[in-house]
């Protein structure tokens, strides 16, 4: 008989069998990463969303923006934006803050607390008179 070389059929589907095995976490692990990916990256477009709100808000200044009726629900700044396909509410609430240093625990007529909220993501900041 002469020598052969190579190797054989049954060699070269155990080695397969064995790659498809090794190869399985790997996919696994990917696909996570990508789906954690998205999540991200949704996330990121909602806190943009937030933070183009807030901004628009602040740019008006003091007099233009009008309060919350009733306190403490959506004003009249509020609107809908589209996320990665999906509208999605920007939620704004004005309301009269206690601006004082120490505060006295009453609302200011001059100091308003200005709080952006888009799905998960809620930002707060403040607007008084005069600057």
């Amino acid at each position: 008989m002469k020598p052969t070389s190579g190797f054989s059929f049954a060699e070269v589907m155990l080695s397969l069998a064995l790659l498809g095995v090794l190869a399985l976490p790997l996919t696994v692990g990917l696909t996570g990463t990508l789906s954690g990916v998205s999540v991200r990256e949704t996330q990121t477009a909602l806190a943009n969303a937030a933070r183009g709100k807030m901004e628009e808000v602040l740019a008006m200044g003091f007099a233009n923006v009008p309060l919350s009726s009733p306190p403490g629900t959506p004003g009249p700044l509020s609107d809908t934006v589209t996320i990665r396909g999906r509208a999605v509410a920007r939620q704004v609430i004005v309301d009269l803050a206690d601006g004082d240093l120490p505060p006295d625990g009453q609302p200011d007529a001059d100091f308003k607390q200005i709080t952006v909220t888009v799905g998960n993501v809620t930002l707060h900041s403040a607007l008084a008179a005069g600057w």
